[in-house]
């Protein structure tokens, strides 16, 4: 049985970069592309969801979508190139990656995705294909972010949770993130994340 999250095995950046490219592809083959298409070809030919239609407005989701899928790519690679690794959880980077689209915001990729599908939304006048997306977005912040986490601190220890710490999960910064030369350690007692708060007043 493969792990839920596994790092890399050490490889060349070149085969990262191969299987990235691979994971993205297939990856928006499926979930940007033929979802989207499949739900709004059955809202269409059924006629029981006209009402969650708008007028399509085709430039301005074009624009959304070219931007959010540059985001995803750019965020994919730095995985591959930084991190050594690739977007799968059990081929995942071998070292934390901070750089580029990390810098802004915790999850770039699937914050990218979501804003990928809110432009296919705007693209078709779809209501169905943006509240999909946002039903992705909320399971994967809900039953993986935890967990992918909690592995990264496993991993990483303080250099995460200093990036944690520094950087939303969604929302991007005014300015990119670097962590200070002398940034002072800190204690994982000192963490504002709500689940080992909870955990911690358990044990008391």
């Amino acid at each position: 049985m493969i792990p839920l999250y596994r790092s890399a095995n050490p490889a060349p950046v070149l085969w990262n970069v191969v299987k990235t490219l691979v994971v993205v592809a297939v990856f928006n083959a499926v979930v940007v592309w033929a979802i989207p298409t499949l739900v709004v070809s059955y809202q269409r030919e059924s006629g029981d969801f006209d009402a969650l239609f708008f007028p399509q407005q085709v430039v301005p989701g074009t624009i959304v979508l070219v931007l959010a899928s540059l985001m995803v790519l750019s965020a994919a690679m730095m995985l591959a190139i930084k991190g050594g690794g690739t977007p799968l959880s059990f081929d995942a980077p071998r070292r934390l990656v901070i750089r580029g689209p990390y810098g802004w915001l915790r999850a770039p990729m699937v914050t990218g995705t979501l804003m990928q599908g809110v432009g296919i939304g705007v693209m078709t006048g779809s209501i169905v294909v943006i509240v999909i997306f946002f039903v992705i977005a909320l399971c994967w912040n809900t039953l993986v972010r935890p967990h992918e986490e909690n592995q990264l601190q496993h991993l990483f220890g303080r250099e995460f949770e200093a990036y944690r710490r520094n950087v939303r999960c969604w929302l991007p910064l005014r300015w990119a993130w670097t962590p200070p030369d002398d940034a002072p350690p800190i204690s994982l007692d000192d963490t504002a994340d709500p689940a080992r708060q909870r955990r911690r007043k358990g044990r008391r």
